[in-house]
């Protein structure tokens, strides 16, 4: 028994068409007859052919979408979910590969790090600004306290001791004749007074420092001298590079002038000195050295008095400060000549 028997022959398609005369009269009869349509043969597992092509062009298709998926839209899925994230975790895949779309990851995954660099440096940035803010409002309170500190010496201790100075006075006025070693001790007493007040004064001076802006460094420095002038009778000379001052900040100005104060009243007062001369000059390696001579009785560094022991702490101390470097040329008869060479600030 055949397990496909073969079917029926099918019956020929006949068509008819009837043929009209003249007057529109049926004359003759046409007919045509049409072999019967073939089928297909049964496929493999009696399967029709054509199922047997169709399922094979939707396999195809399948693969060709699975291709698609896996080599275009899968690496694509990756860059755009590194791109919102803003990371390159999700292209790890894409950078072991050797294809166009490992090419693409690396340049992102360059992106990114230039990215977080950037990012960093601007945080950097940020803090450095802040902190600069904060120090340039501690530097405002501090000068404003120098100045409410200078109006209160003013107001208060210089007064004082011109109340005390008049007070002397009135009782030198009171002593009888005779009393001469009692007049010599309160001029004396006055006299310390009148030092001491105009210490004060330089004092009050270096603890403004917006004098400085109302006018040359140079003008400053003999305006101070000629106030040193009248402790004690001396001749002064003052050579000040007034560009080279103009470089100088704020803080190395004023402090360059209580160096000089300082240096100036320790010639005066323990050095008796004659001649006093002050200098503002550039150095060969690009910096501003200032230097303080004096014609006084010097003295010996290496001995630890305590008058120039702790002045010269003082000018040490400044000069560190100031990241400036300081020398001393001293002996005994021979003066003194202090040197402070400070580094210039860089241009912005």
């Amino acid at each position: 028994m055949d397990l496909y028997p073969a079917p029926a022959s099918p019956s020929p398609f006949v068509h008819t068409r009837l043929l009209p005369d003249w007057r529109g009269r049926p004359l003759r009869s046409l007919q045509v007859s049409y072999p019967p349509t073939v089928e297909i043969a049964p496929g493999i597992f009696g399967a029709p052919t054509t199922i047997v092509f169709f399922g094979f062009g939707l396999l195809l298709i399948a693969a060709l979408a699975l291709s698609l998926w896996r080599w275009v839209l899968q690496p694509l899925e990756l860059i755009v979910a590194g791109l919102k994230q803003g990371d390159a975790a999700p292209l790890a895949r894409l950078l072991a590969g050797g294809d166009e779309f490992a090419g693409v990851a690396r340049l992102l995954n360059a992106a990114f790090t230039q990215r977080n660099a950037l990012e960093k440096e601007i945080e950097e940035r940020r803090r450095i600004a802040t902190a600069l803010l904060a120090a340039e409002s501690d530097l405002r309170h501090a000068l404003a306290e120098r100045t409410r500190l200078g109006r209160d010496l003013h107001d208060g201790v210089i007064q004082t001791l011109y109340a005390m100075g008049m007070g002397l006075s009135s009782v030198q006025a009171l002593l009888q004749p005779g009393q001469e070693e009692a007049a010599d001790r309160l001029n004396q007493g006055r006299a310390a007074l009148n030092e001491v007040i105009h210490d004060v004064r330089n004092f009050i001076t270096g603890l403004e420092p917006e004098t400085l802006r109302a006018q040359t460094f140079a003008n400053a420095v003999s305006s101070l001298l000629d106030c040193m002038k009248s402790i004690s009778p001396v001749t002064t000379e003052c050579k000040i590079d007034e560009a080279l001052a103009t470089q100088l900040t704020l803080n190395q100005r004023a402090n360059a002038l209580h160096i000089i104060r300082e240096a100036v009243s320790n010639a005066l007062r323990h050095g008796a000195a004659e001649h006093i001369q002050v200098t503002l000059s550039r150095t060969p390696e690009g910096g501003a050295a200032l230097d303080i001579r004096d014609d006084g009785l010097g003295f010996d560094p290496g001995t630890s008095t305590s008058n120039h022991g702790r002045g010269l702490e003082n000018f040490t101390k400044r000069a560190e400060d100031l990241d400036a470097t300081f020398t001393l040329h001293a002996a005994p008869g021979r003066g003194a000549h202090l040197r402070f060479v400070f580094t210039l600030p860089q241009p912005t």
